[in-house]
């Protein structure tokens, strides 16, 4: 078999070697957003009520307190909830190898090149059609203008937080339960899902061709820290480019 063929062999074959029933990957889906939500707003009156005069810090505690609670819950229910086994086994986590290093490479240049040219036309049709848009995502902004208490908050949140909670979310829980539908459909339903669910219409496109890298790293490393570590990556080069070259940024 071709090195092509093998992966996409690998693609089309279940990466994770304990099973979820539906009814659980269906509880974790739903549970998952209330968390999140729950999260969210938490954080945000947190924030408010420690915000030593700075605006942004309740802004920054929002995606903490979602990833910290959204974490928590997806988390806490994969490894109480049956089948019993170790909880690496049911997500399909593995440590890391050099091959998963090598995706990441790899699937940075994917992101940056189809990312770039798709966002790009897609401007361009949102503009011919008088279709109004905000050219930044709303976290990068106050990102950028934000004290340095707030920018460790939203780096917090970005870096470690969204990578752990959105990949189990969509690459383990969304796909798993996507999963009868057909490998190419799954894929494609749930990188589209995770693009419209940043609300960001200006990104849509780039967002798409993210989940979609996430999605394919996972399945073909056999290994959800692979994508975990891709996300973290490419939020880690959006944070840095909106504090340093906040003229350009655009999204995480």
């Amino acid at each position: 078999m071709t090195g092509f063929g093998r992966i996409t062999a690998r693609i089309f074959r279940a990466p994770w070697r304990r099973g979820l029933d539906w009814p659980i990957l269906l509880f974790v889906l739903f549970g998952g957003f209330g968390a999140a939500l729950l999260g969210g707003t938490g954080g945000f009156l947190l924030g408010e009520m420690f915000s030593m005069g700075d605006p942004a810090i309740p802004m920054a505690a929002m995606p903490v307190g979602q990833g910290l609670i959204a974490s928590g819950f997806l988390a806490g229910t994969l490894l109480l909830w049956p089948p019993q086994g170790h909880f690496a086994a049911k997500l399909g986590i593995r440590p890391l190898k050099a091959g998963d290093f090598l995706a990441v490479l790899i699937g940075m240049a994917v992101i940056l090149l189809i990312g770039n040219l798709a966002t790009a036309g897609w401007q361009a049709l949102l503009d011919w059609l008088g279709i109004s848009y905000d050219e930044k995502q709303e976290i990068v902004k106050i990102l950028a203008g934000a004290g340095p208490v707030a920018q460790v908050g939203i780096a917090i949140g970005t870096i470690i937080g969204a990578p752990f909670s959105e990949e189990i979310f969509f690459r383990r829980v969304l796909f798993g339960l996507l999963r009868p539908m057909g490998v190419v459909s799954s894929i494609l339903l749930t990188s589209l899902i995770f693009s419209l669910i940043h609300f960001f219409l200006l990104g849509i496109p780039a967002l798409f061709v993210m989940g979609l890298t996430f999605q394919v790293i996972y399945l073909v490393r056999r290994n959800l820290l692979s994508a975990m570590l891709m996300h973290s990556v490419v939020n880690l080069a959006a944070c840095a480019e909106a504090l340093w070259f906040p003229e350009v940024a655009s999204l995480f």
